[in-house]
């Protein structure tokens, strides 16, 4: 868990501007509790082979190519402000990289895509992209497993106006 935690502060670092001075105990008190170092449900191994935008993308999975949803984010859609950035921040974390998915409850969406969480090296892209302000949390029933620790990230990220959080209107 403190892997998962430290890489999330080293990105925070690194896409923002803003020291991080202000203690973030609550915070850090918070993930630690919740959110675990490693996939708690199922898992299947994948290579990222094309990110779609912010919160999908493609990987290859037992040779077959499959779409992928994030699970419990959201991101702009190609219309709206900060789509390109938070395409970008997805791609820096994912594209060409192996990593595992996990499921929560539901397997598709309305869609077709898998629905799931993320995890490359060890660290939940859903988080960190949240975390970054580059997405915020979203409550998508009955896929609700890590929804708390997501409302905490962003809570971080929107009070040190991070990421996506510096463009007026964005969040719900």
């Amino acid at each position: 868990m403190k892997n998962l935690l430290l890489f999330t502060l080293a990105i925070l670092t690194v896409f923002s501007t803003i020291s991080c001075v202000s203690p973030i105990d609550r915070t850090v008190a918070q993930i630690e509790a919740d959110l675990p170092e490693s996939p708690v449900g199922d898992t299947t191994k994948v290579k990222v082979i094309r990110v779609i935008d912010g919160d999908t993308i493609e990987v290859r999975m037992s040779g077959r190519d499959h779409r992928v949803r994030y699970t419990g984010i959201d991101t702009p859609e190609r219309s709206q402000r900060g789509y390109q950035e938070a395409n970008d921040a997805n791609s820096k974390l994912v594209m060409g990289r192996t990593g595992v998915l996990e499921k929560d409850i539901s397997e598709v969406d309305q869609y077709g895509r898998l629905l799931r969480y993320v995890w490359i090296d060890g660290h939940m892209v859903n988080a960190i992209l949240v975390a970054t302000g580059f997405a915020e949390s979203a409550r998508y029933p009955p896929d609700t497993q890590y929804d708390t620790d997501f409302v905490i990230l962003e809570s971080y990220a929107r009070d040190r106006v991070l990421g996506l959080w510096k463009y007026q209107g964005f969040g719900r």
